[in-house]
Formats: structure tokens, C-alpha cells, sequence
């Protein structure tokens, strides 16, 4: 990226910056298509209340991010999808990342799972991926068989 988007880049949140990246890989495609599953699918999920306010604190960013596709010359995204990526990033990604298989676990404020980024877990050896422990016993049926995580 240039030095004026490195700029805009580091004052943006994580999942802005999640979100532009994603929109603006070469893999792209494949990127969009693993994520269509995560909250929200579409923009009419959320309550209109939620919907206005994503638009005003988003609104610089998709008009940015929208900016940066046309001039890169790709495939130009509708300012809606935009805001629609930024929003599975807001409400899915962790703090190293968006992990897909992790977005997908519950979260809770009583969790019964503790998840680790890669290299973080207790005894070090796993290096390549995140993984989620069980932090007590889970019982059968709890939550409809979904691990809760805290956030």
C-alpha cells in the first residue's frame, strides 16, 4: 500500500484493516466465499438502530476502501458489501486475527472454553493454528453441545 493508505491503515481499527485486506487480497474470492457463513449474512440481520449507527462510525472507511478497489481497478464492491465484510470482521475476528472455525464458537461472559492464539497455548507446542481447550468439565446437551468462549 501506498504511504498515504499506511496511514489511513494504522489509524483504522483491526477489523477495518481486516476487512480491506480481505477485500483487497488476489484470493479474494475464496476469502468472501469462507466468510459468507459468519454474522451477519446480510445487512438486513441487524436492528435498523444498529444498521444507522455501523453506517455513520463505518461510513469513511467503506467510502476509502471503495475508493482503493476502483483505483486498483478491482472489481468494484458495493459500499453495502463493504460495510457488510467490516461487520463480520467487528463481530467475529479476535485479537491476532479472524480465525473462521472460531468465529463460529458462542460466546459468553461464563465460558466454558479458553481459546489460544497459535503459540499461545499452555505448553507451547502448538505453533500453527488456534485451538480452544475446555477450561472445566462441559456437560452433555449444555448449550446445545456449543462451546462458549469468553469475550
Amino acid at each position: 500500500p501506498s504511504e498515504k493508505h499506511q496511514e489511513i491503515d494504522h489509524k483504522w481499527c483491526t477489523h477495518v484493516r481486516l476487512a480491506r485486506m480481505a477485500l483487497m487480497d488476489n484470493e479474494r474470492r475464496g476469502i468472501l466465499r469462507s466468510i459468507e457463513c459468519l454474522h451477519p449474512r446480510k445487512l438486513s440481520e441487524l436492528s435498523p438502530g444498529a444498521l444507522a449507527k455501523a453506517r455513520s462510525k463505518h461510513a469513511k472507511a467503506v467510502k476509502a476502501i471503495c475508493n482503493e478497489l476502483e483505483k486498483n481497478e478491482v472489481n468494484p464492491f458495493s459500499g453495502d458489501f463493504v460495510l457488510l465484510i467490516i461487520l463480520k470482521m467487528q463481530f467475529n475476528a479476535f485479537e491476532g486475527g479472524l480465525f473462521i472455525r472460531m468465529a463460529m464458537v458462542n460466546h459468553s461472559s461464563a465460558p466454558n472454553l479458553h481459546k489460544f492464539q497459535p503459540g499461545g497455548n499452555v505448553d507451547r507446542t502448538n505453533t500453527l493454528v488456534s485451538e480452544a481447550r475446555a477450561v472445566r468439565d462441559i456437560k452433555e446437551g449444555e448449550e446445545g453441545l456449543q462451546l462458549l468462549i469468553g469475550f
